[in-house]
């Protein structure tokens, strides 16, 4: 979005950059910025004549809060004060639209709950990640949710073995700390 409105008020300047003009600086130039190698070299200018003269002409668009030439380069610093307003006003209009069909409900929710009997590997950890943040995300849009999180539970795992030794016909005493 940030991309087409810059290319489109540059456009409306007469520069014709396109999108492979368009790169990401190192954090202390800005948010994004344009090369002027290409446009320079085609009317006949120096790119840092070319970068002064946008800097001066370029108009205020509502997500910037400078716009500045370094050499070759107009670098664009975004407001993201302004942009999070924006999205925060988006956001609760959306909000608005949405039917929430478990308001008032209570939910419960299960994660984390890890097979003691296995090693723990990146799954676990994602599973976590993505449990916590549904739970969360339920509780934001005003649902009434409990959290089930077996963490270290092997009561099911160990009925599971000793009902294995069970029908396998192994005493239990020669089973070690099962009896």
């Amino acid at each position: 979005m940030f991309k087409t409105q810059i290319l489109e008020s540059l456009k409306n300047l007469g520069f014709d950059f396109s999108e492979k003009d368009l790169e990401t600086p190192k954090e202390e130039f800005g948010d994004l910025c344009v090369k002027c190698f290409r446009i320079a070299k085609k009317l006949g200018k120096t790119p840092e004549e070319l970068a002064k003269e946008i800097e001066g002409k370029m108009e205020k668009l509502w997500f910037l809060e400078k716009v500045k030439a370094v050499g070759g380069y107009v670098n664009f610093h975004f407001d993201w004060k302004e942009v999070a307003k924006k999205i925060l006003r988006s956001l609760k209009e959306l909000e608005k639209s949405i039917k929430n069909p478990y308001q008032g409900k209570r939910i419960m929710v299960e994660h984390t709950s890890v097979n003691p009997n296995k090693a723990l590997h990146i799954g676990h950890a994602r599973n976590a990640c993505l449990g916590d943040c549904l739970v969360r995300l339920l509780n934001f849009v005003g649902n009434d949710v409990i959290v089930a999180n077996y963490v270290d539970d092997t009561g099911s795992q160990m009925a599971d073995i000793v009902l294995g030794f069970k029908v396998l016909g192994i005493p239990m005493e020669t089973s070690g700390k099962f009896t």
